[in-house]
């Protein structure tokens, strides 16, 4: 599928915006924008609950984009694309420091997905209680390498039910083998977290797990699905028929 560059900026704000339920679902959360870029602020002080997404090259810009979160001296990720790859110096200037890259991705509907069935022997299952949560949150620490301190904050914001966003885990005979979290925003899906443990790689799980919720969210009216890889999920998405937008590169931010 072609997309123009109003397709990609349009792509960039919904999945900004798929965040909104995790955001609202905080005391300390907000989301602003401004012309070509996006604060989205969680408030939690963990780098991946704050982020900046600046496209834009004008200087102007980039002093409204970091506002709110050198304001409240948070740690955060300042995601770069487009123009805004320009400001990359300007960043490391202010004491950020390069992460990484990702592919900003998107996913549609089409004839494939509407037949999709589940592998036989497999379930998956949205979770919605603690106890099936415990080994889904064991799941991502192991796969994202998470010390105990950190995990504190990820097993409270997790666990907190009221955030109306999609807990998702992969079953085989009634072991859990791979986990994703989806959040939507009007038609459009956010797919976050996706992980498999290192004993239950190579398995295929992952692409089931994936499938059948890109299937849940088509049928239920969300016809884009936008997601971040990094370079050793792309292989995955590529093969699942996901476009590539565009290439952004992320900074870390430290607390003063």
């Amino acid at each position: 599928m072609k997309y123009s560059q109003a397709d990609i900026d349009k792509a960039r704000r919904d999945f900004v915006f798929t965040l909104k339920p995790w955001v609202e679902g905080s005391s300390q959360g907000a989301i602003t924008e401004g012309s070509d870029w996006y604060s989205t602020i969680i408030g939690l002080p963990l780098e991946p609950f704050n982020m900046v997404w600046i496209a834009s090259l004008g200087k102007d810009s980039m002093e409204a984009a970091l506002a709110d979160i050198e304001q409240r001296n948070l740690a955060g990720h300042v995601r770069l694309s487009g123009a805004g790859l320009m400001r990359a110096k300007d960043l490391q200037a202010r004491g950020y420091t390069f992460g990484g890259g990702n592919a900003l991705m998107a996913w549609h509907p089409d004839k494939k997905s509407e037949d999709f069935k589940l592998r036989a022997g497999l379930e998956v299952r949205r979770i919605t209680n603690d106890v099936e949560l415990a080994p889904m949150l064991e799941i991502f620490q192991s796969s994202f390498e998470i010390d105990d301190a950190t995990m504190k904050y990820f097993n409270e914001f997790y666990g907190n039910w009221n955030l109306g966003h999609f807990l998702w885990a992969l079953f085989d005979a009634d072991v859990m083998v791979s986990i994703v979290t989806s959040t939507v925003f009007e038609n459009n899906v956010g797919i976050y977290s996706m992980a498999t443990p290192a004993s239950a790689q190579k398995k295929g799980y992952g692409a089931e797990l994936l499938q059948y919720v890109q299937q849940f969210h088509a049928r239920a009216g969300q016809d884009t699905a936008l997601l971040f890889a990094s370079a050793a999920g792309k292989f995955l998405y590529d093969k699942l028929g996901w476009d590539t937008l565009e290439y952004t590169q992320y900074y870390s931010r430290k607390p003063s």
